[in-house]
């Protein structure tokens, strides 16, 4: 018997995604000096984070987990009180992972030691896909920008 197609709107059900914001931020200089560079304003109340969580959110994935690290208060209080409309009931979940050290004494040492510390959360969440986003993909143009104004 021949199987049918997997639907593009099956398949995003199905997933998840993992999205590190642990950046630091040492080339925006004096914009991450009290915050993640995740957690910097762009363009009035919206912060960088924002573009890669709209992007999954418009993608279709209703299943997201933020990991944080550097300078988080303010990025987690953002996403708590922006991004907290998602519902269980609806196969939905908005999940923030601080850094935790679970192996070793040290914090995330790149984006695959990030996945790696958190590997048996993402297994959890029993997803058949998931895929690992950047926070901060608009940054080179805020960059590029600032650099302008200067």
């Amino acid at each position: 018997m021949r199987q049918q197609p997997i639907g593009s709107a099956t398949l995003v059900r199905s997933a998840m995604a993992y999205v590190l914001a642990g950046g630091r931020g040492t080339r925006l200089k004096e914009l991450t000096d009290v915050r993640a560079k995740p957690a910097v304003y762009f363009g009035g109340k919206s912060r960088i984070i924002d573009f890669a969580l709209s992007n999954a959110l418009n993608s279709g994935i209703r299943r997201i987990s933020v990991a944080t690290q550097y300078k988080a208060h303010s990025l987690i209080r953002h996403m708590q009180r922006g991004w907290n409309f998602f519902r269980p009931e609806r196969n939905e979940s908005f999940d923030i992972l601080p850094a935790s050290q679970r192996f070793g004494d040290s914090w995330y040492e790149g984006t695959a030691d990030a996945v790696y510390q958190n590997i048996d959360i993402i297994e959890g969440y029993d997803r058949n896909i998931w895929s690992c986003w950047p926070a901060t993909t608009s940054t080179n143009g805020l960059r590029r920008n600032a650099g302008a104004a200067r």
